[in-house]
């Protein structure tokens, strides 16, 4: 009965330490952010932003009179 009770009061503290940003919560931040994929979803984000970046400077750069 007082594991059931621990157990209950530790996700009532930790509920309250919800966020999607991985960078924050601390250690069970960083547990939730890989164990929802919240990480994996950021990366995939930031190299999809990266990929659009390269090529706006590619594109520019054929614009731009050679140096």
């Amino acid at each position: 009965m007082l594991a059931i009770a621990l157990a209950v009061e530790a996700l009532l503290l930790l509920g309250g330490c919800n966020t999607t940003d991985p960078r924050q919560g601390g250690f069970f931040g960083g547990v939730g952010g890989i164990a929802s994929g919240e990480y994996d979803r950021r990366i995939a984000e930031r190299q999809d932003r990266l990929a659009r970046m390269k090529q706006i400077n590619c594109q520019l750069e054929k614009r731009c009179p050679p140096e």
